[in-house]
């Protein structure tokens, strides 16, 4: 509008406000005019440290990986429903005279002498029961038709939030950089604490020390709660890691 009617600018300035003008006017560039002398770097401040060179040495750790089988059913780790969560059992096979429902959902992996199981899961409860609970279980039975003994070496389990006395628990807590650890004090949260009793090749008094597991028989090793009656939000967790080994191959399923 201003270009078609510059004669109207003078007469409407007194009344056009300053943003409005702004956009139209012709604004004023700045050029930076080159000083004749260069301008040097300013000086360092004495109160900074000189930088040291320590020389030190990065070694390998010692020791390795080794080929030992672990039962890892982690995934998923939040449970909603009834199921299976790893299974090691011959799908196409039958147990007690019974053949498996969904053949897909175990890996025909017998196992034998040293093996390892770790289980990590999370339960949200359910909104309409407030008091509800959720549980782990850990069921074998040997490969063969033979009996098997399935001995434990060491285990631990711990739920995140415990209102039971006979449940261990380890909730999430802040801790300092570094603290004393007597083994069992110092947790903070449920893996840490199953971690360090593992490392003191402690069993859980909730374990027992072997297992007979009868031919062509399911045998339940642990069933362990997950409640959350109580807690608010409704939110737990529990771990656990077992040392086993036994004298026959068997097939385990969580």
């Amino acid at each position: 509008m201003l270009r078609l009617l510059p004669g109207l600018l003078p007469a409407l300035l007194p009344v056009l406000p300053a943003v409005f003008l702004t956009s139209f006017l012709p604004k004023a560039e700045a050029v930076a005019q080159p000083t004749s002398q260069p301008t040097s770097p300013p000086a360092l401040s004495s109160t900074l440290s000189p930088t040291v060179w320590r020389p030190q040495q990065v070694r390998p750790l010692p020791g390795g990986l080794d080929r030992l089988l672990v039962v890892n059913d982690n995934n998923p780790e939040l449970i909603i429903q009834p199921g299976i969560l790893l299974s090691t059992f011959n799908g196409t096979g039958r147990l007690a005279g019974e053949a498996f429902q969904v053949p897909t959902a175990h890996l025909n992996l017998p196992l034998q002498g040293h093996f390892e199981l770790f289980s990590h899961h999370v339960y949200a409860g359910r909104p309409e029961q407030l008091d509800s609970t959720l549980w782990l279980g850990v069921v074998a039975a040997p490969a063969g038709d033979r009996p098997v003994r399935l001995r434990l070496i060491s285990g631990s389990t711990a739920l995140s939030q415990s209102t039971d006395p006979s449940q261990p628990g380890a909730p999430f807590l802040p801790l300092p950089a570094v603290v004393a650890h007597d083994g069992s004090t110092a947790f903070s949260g449920p893996g840490s604490r199953v971690a360090a009793e593992l490392l003191l090749n402690r069993r859980s008094p909730l374990f027992p020390s072997e297992w007979r597991l009868a031919a062509d028989q399911l045998t339940t090793l642990v069933a362990l709660p997950i409640p959350v009656k109580g807690l608010d939000p409704l939110l737990n967790g529990r771990n656990l890691q077992l040392r086993l080994e036994s004298d026959g191959p068997v097939q385990i399923a969580t």
